[in-house]
C-alpha cells in the first residue's frame, strides 16, 4: 500500500502519486510475455499503461506453417497482434519439370502468408528437335501461377534436308509459334541437281514442292546431249 500517515488521525490513508512506469519486458513466445503496468496512484496495483506499439523482430520461411508471425506490441493488452508490412517479394525460383516449380509469392502484410504475386512472364529455356513428341513445349511463366504457358514466338526454320529416294526425304519445317509443333513452312522451290539418259525415262527432272518437300517434275527446255 501507498500510504501517509493523516496528520489528524494518525491513520494510514491512500497517497496520490504519480504513476510510475515498471520495469518492462517480452518475449516473442506464448503467454511468457510480461505484463506492461505501471502504479495506480489510488490504489498502488499494478495496471496496464498504454505505449506506443513496438515493433518485434519479424523472421519468416517459404515452408509451410512455419512463417513466425508479423507482429507488434499492443499498447493495451501488451499481446502481439499483426502489424502491416510492405509487402516483400521473397526468392523466387522455378525449374522445367513438373510440380517442382515454386510458388511465386509476397507476403501478405496483414496475415504473413505468403500469396501469388504477379510477375512479368519470363521466356523459359527454348530446345526441340525433329522428332516425334520429344519437342520440347515453349513455354513462359504465367504471373499469377507461377505455371509454365505456351509463349507464341517467331516461327523458326529448323534445318532442312532431303534425298532424291523416296520417303526418305524429310520435312520442311517450322516452330508453330502456339504449339511448338512442327508444321510445314512455304518454302521456295529448289532445283535439285538433274541428270538423264537417252535410254530411260524413269529420270526425274524434279525440284522441291514448297508444300510437301517432295520431288515434282519440272518442265525444262530439252537440251542436246553429246552425239557420236
Amino acid at each position: 500500500m501507498i500510504s501517509r500517515l493523516d496528520a489528524q488521525t494518525a491513520q494510514h490513508v491512500r497517497l496520490p502519486l504519480t504513476p510510475t512506469l515498471l520495469t518492462v519486458s517480452w518475449s516473442t513466445s506464448g503467454s511468457s510475455n510480461n505484463m506492461i503496468s505501471r502504479l495506480d496512484a489510488q490504489t498502488a496495483q499494478h495496471v496496464r499503461l498504454p505505449l506506443t506499439p513496438t515493433l518485434l523482430t519479424v523472421s519468416w520461411s517459404t515452408s509451410g506453417s512455419s512463417n513466425n508471425m508479423i507482429s507488434c506490441l499492443d499498447a493495451q493488452t501488451a499481446q502481439h497482434v499483426r502489424l502491416p508490412l510492405t509487402p516483400t517479394l521473397l526468392t523466387v525460383s522455378w525449374s522445367t519439370s513438373g510440380s517442382a516449380n515454386n510458388m511465386i509469392s509476397r507476403l501478405d502484410a496483414q496475415t504473413a502468408q505468403h500469396v501469388r504475386l504477379p510477375l512479368t512472364p519470363t521466356l523459359l529455356t527454348v530446345s526441340w528437335s525433329t522428332s516425334g513428341s520429344s519437342n520440347n513445349m515453349i513455354s513462359c511463366l504465367d504471373a499469377q501461377t507461377a505455371q509454365h504457358v505456351r509463349l507464341p514466338l517467331t516461327p523458326t526454320l529448323l534445318t532442312v534436308s532431303w534425298s532424291t529416294s523416296g520417303s526418305s526425304n524429310n520435312m520442311i519445317s517450322c516452330l508453330d509459334a502456339q504449339t511448338a509443333q512442327h508444321v510445314r513452312l512455304p518454302l521456295t522451290p529448289t532445283l535439285l541437281t538433274v541428270s538423264w539418259s537417252t535410254s530411260s525415262s524413269s529420270n526425274n527432272i524434279s525440284r522441291l514442292d514448297a508444300q510437301t518437300a517432295q520431288h515434282v517434275r519440272l518442265p525444262l527446255t530439252p537440251t542436246l546431249l553429246t552425239i557420236s
